[in-house]
């Protein structure tokens, strides 16, 4: 198989990850209200704190993957909202709750943005814009298996919801197979070019509002529910 298959593959499965463990808070907002005793107002903070961690770790680690290249970046963010995912899934109290999901947030951040350019600079010219929606494709796999995991646990939620909860860990199997798998993105080998931002300035500010209005429309709706539809 081709190695630009390879990252391709790995690209969308890690993103399906990452939207996995965005989104699979929601089904148990209720239980994580009961457990710590907390409102539906700090659950509903929980879940933003994935959201803000991405503005961090997309910055952050799209310079770091610009310096040590693209294919480690994605490892250790893959790895790290995975595990991170995992700690949130059996906090023991609020304060590793709350900052295991902000630091799960932050690599999710970093591995979407590794992700989706190692698979697009490793990939032949004639066909960057394909394999680039393949990889985008990922959110809704992502999000489809979120509710497939929660009819397979829904007779045993109130038992199980930690359990359920720490499928979102199942990325880190990935890891593995980028290592033996994943080129390195040949710009990654390319000299540094510096860059002035503000001649991009104009572009930058566009495009971030765009995303940002979508994203505030989008999670208003999907990333909110009354609890009452959850008991």
């Amino acid at each position: 198989m081709k190695p630009y298959i390879h990252a391709t593959l790995a690209s969308t499965v890690a993103w399906a990850g990452n939207i996995y463990d965005l989104l699979i808070i929601t089904y148990v907002y209720s239980y994580i209200e009961k457990t710590f005793g907390i409102s539906y107002t700090l659950v509903s903070l929980l879940f933003s704190l994935g959201l803000l961690g991405r503005v961090v770790g997309g910055t952050l680690f799209g310079r770091l993957a610009d310096k040590y290249g693209r294919k480690p970046i994605l490892m250790l963010t893959t790895l790290g909202y995975s595990l991170f995912h995992g700690i949130m899934a059996f906090s023991p109290d609020l304060p590793v709750l709350f900052v295991s999901r902000t630091l799960e947030g932050i690599f999710m951040g970093g591995e979407w943005t590794a992700g989706t350019i190692v698979a697009y600079e490793s990939a032949p010219v004639s066909i960057r814009g394909i394999l680039t929606g393949i990889v985008q494709s990922g959110y809704g796999i992502g999000y489809a298996f979120t509710g497939l995991t929660y009819l397979f646990f829904s007779s045993t939620m109130s038992q199980d919801w930690r359990l359920f909860l720490a499928t979102g860990a199942f990325p880190i199997l990935l890891v593995p197979y980028m290592k033996l798998k994943v080129p390195e993105s040949r710009a990654s080998f390319i000299k540094t070019v510096r860059v002035r931002y503000r001649d991009y300035s104009n572009l930058i500010l566009k495009s971030t509002m765009a995303m940002s209005g979508m994203f505030i429309a989008y999670f208003s709706v999907f990333g909110n529910y009354p609890p009452s539809q959850l008991n």
